[in-house]
C-alpha cells in the first residue's frame, strides 16, 4: 500500500460550499479546498462561515487540493 504524502498543514477560513456532490471551502482570495470524510455539508453549514484545519495533498490527476484529516468549526 502506498502512503500519501501530505504537502503540509492548512488552517483556512473560507465559506462551506457543495461542489459536484463533494464538500469544500471556499476561502476568498485563495482558492478552493475539498474536505475529505464528508459526504456533503448539511444545510445548517452550507454557505456558512468556517475554519478547516488538517493536512493539504494535492490530487494531480483531477488538480484538486483535498484536506485530510480535517477538524472543521462552524464560525457563523
Amino acid at each position: 500500500m502506498r502512503r500519501e504524502k501530505t504537502e503540509r498543514k492548512i488552517d483556512i477560513i473560507g465559506n462551506a460550499k457543495n461542489i459536484n456532490g463533494r464538500p469544500a471551502i471556499m476561502a476568498e482570495n485563495v482558492g478552493v479546498y475539498f474536505v475529505e470524510g464528508l459526504n456533503e455539508w448539511k444545510n445548517e453549514w452550507h454557505n456558512k462561515q468556517i475554519r478547516v484545519i488538517g493536512d493539504l495533498k494535492r490530487v494531480k490527476k483531477i488538480k484538486w487540493e483535498v484536506i485530510k484529516n480535517p477538524v472543521v468549526q462552524l464560525i457563523t
